[in-house]
């Protein structure tokens, strides 16, 4: 079976990616090769539930090696899988970093059986952010 071509680029998305910091499951061959083989930091997110998150997420996002404070051009947010994880450390980059940072969305790929990056690419949630200001009523 001949490899499958990726459907996307960062590119594509409007962000150049130079480092990735990785909330969710080890990234694919194809994921990294599709943001152009960036620095990744792995993460490691396990949350207690019968505890108290934001302690928890504090701790986790501490332990992070890349500054988080805005300084990190090329910076991606690969975000875990589970709801509350993800609001809580949105959140705490948010506050950190001054403002939403970019993401990488994946989407599961069934011919190769891995996630890729999404069709849309590599986003800013800064840039969703002010279009939604717009939006305001």
């Amino acid at each position: 079976m001949a490899e499958k071509e990726p459907k996307t680029t960062a590119a594509q998305g409007g962000v150049k990616v130079l480092r990735v910091v990785n909330f969710s499951h080890p990234l694919s061959e194809r994921v990294v090769e599709q943001l152009g083989h960036p620095e990744i930091e792995n993460v490691r997110v396990q949350i207690d539930l019968d505890a108290s998150v934001a302690p928890q997420i504090v701790e986790i996002v501490d332990a992070v090696r890349t500054p988080l404070d805005g300084t990190v051009p090329g910076l991606a947010i690969v975000l875990p899988g589970m709801a509350e994880a993800t609001a809580y450390i949105l959140a705490e980059l948010h506050g950190r970093m001054g403002g939403f940072p970019n993401i990488v969305p994946l989407r599961r790929d069934d011919e190769l059986g891995v996630f890729v990056v999404a069709g849309e690419g590599v986003q800013s949630l800064d840039r969703v952010r002010r279009a939604a200001r717009g939006r305001r009523t």
